[in-house]
């Protein structure tokens, strides 16, 4: 009997196997339909994670669909300003008008991104192009596309000496800031949206969640910063510290306008200086709604929602020290230098921002 059962155990268990790699295969989406957990079978059938994130557009059958010469791929590091140079980039291709509802769906390219599970490469890619042609009709240079990946020779998309006439710009940040910033951002995602992805993104318990989530998954953090350093002298190639940005925002703003080959007058420099701060933002976003510069969360057809319960931070580059203890610290260290020990001038970069060679 005992043998029966545990053969019947066995058929069981492997049938059950079978059905979730089928699943994972053929249907991914159907484990994000699964409260709380649904992304752990999402993740371990090998789709990406975060589940909204498509690093396929990447690859050589997609990129030049969405991907133009001219164009500009702002791969942003996590918590370095995504938003806010969005928003600079938008005001200086624009004469800094600001006459939008949602900035990143009406404006920009988000085909890495999906705003659904749904949302597959063939519609955003139609979305993307549907932009550009929008665009077509005022004096705007080539499109912004977001992103948050590394350069890579194995990459298409991302192997920036490949694709001399696509610029490339990158903002980042102290790293202890991006673990500190990270650990109100996770938590303050909306109950709808971790419902939309199968719970992800979970919530931090405890601040050393976030430093360790920045070690465990460094291909966000220390690799990304680290991809592109070693491809910053490539003339395509851009980098930005948030540092800078916050303290010298008219130099650092003149350095992307020039990057992308935008002329900037003294009016056009004022306002998008005017419209680019802290307080202008904040206020559009809480007198509009929260997200006038990100994207309309939500299937078409469907109440739209919020994702972030607050987007707009002021960003201050001066509370990492108290968020982080003494045995953070030390742990935060050793992994920066695991992974940054070679890079001594990156590292220094990193905490301080300025100029780099």
């Amino acid at each position: 009997m005992n043998s029966v059962v545990v053969k019947l155990s066995a058929a069981v268990a492997l049938a059950l196997a079978v059905t979730i790699g089928l699943v994972g295969k053929r249907c991914p989406n159907l484990f994000l339909r699964i409260p709380n957990i649904g992304f752990i079978p999402w993740a371990l059938t090998g789709n990406p994670i975060p589940p909204y994130f498509d690093p396929s557009i990447y690859a050589k059958e997609y990129f030049h669909e969405w991907a133009k010469d001219g164009d500009c791929i702002f791969a942003s590091g996590p918590k370095s300003g995504t938003v806010w140079v969005h928003n600079i980039i938008h005001l200086l291709k624009n004469d800094g008008n600001d006459d939008f509802e949602y900035l990143l769906s009406e404006h920009n390219g988000i085909t890495e991104f999906l705003l659904y599970p749904e949302h597959s490469v063939e519609m955003r890619i139609n979305e993307t192009q549907a932009k550009r042609e929008k665009a077509k009709s005022r004096p705007v240079p080539a499109m912004t596309h977001f992103s948050h990946m590394s350069p890579s020779r194995n990459i298409y998309g991302m192997n920036v000496q490949i694709h001399p006439n696509i610029k490339y710009l990158v903002t980042l940040r102290n790293l202890k800031e991006v673990a500190r910033s990270l650990y109100s951002f996770v938590n303050n995602f909306s109950p709808e949206f971790r419902k939309m992805w199968g719970g992800f993104p979970p919530p931090f318990s405890s601040p050393e969640d976030a430093v360790d989530l920045c070690i465990d998954k460094k291909e966000l953090t220390f690799d990304h910063a680290r991809g592109w350093w070693n491809v910053r002298s490539e003339p395509n190639v851009l980098l930005v510290h948030f540092a800078d940005l916050k303290t010298h925002p008219r130099a650092t703003i003149e350095r992307i306008a020039s990057f992308l080959d935008i002329s900037v007058s003294d009016e056009l420099m004022n306002v998008t200086l005017h419209k680019s701060a802290f307080d202008y933002m904040k206020n559009r976003v809480t007198t509009e709604h929260p997200e006038v510069y990100g994207c309309r969360n939500g299937r078409p057809g469907e109440p739209s929602f919020v994702s972030i319960v607050d987007h707009i931070n002021k960003g201050d580059s001066d509370g990492a020290d108290e968020f982080f203890t003494p045995e953070m610290e030390q742990k935060f260290r050793i992994a920066i230098e695991k992974y940054l020990g070679e890079y001594p001038d990156l590292i220094q970069w990193l905490e301080t921002g300025g100029s780099y060679t």
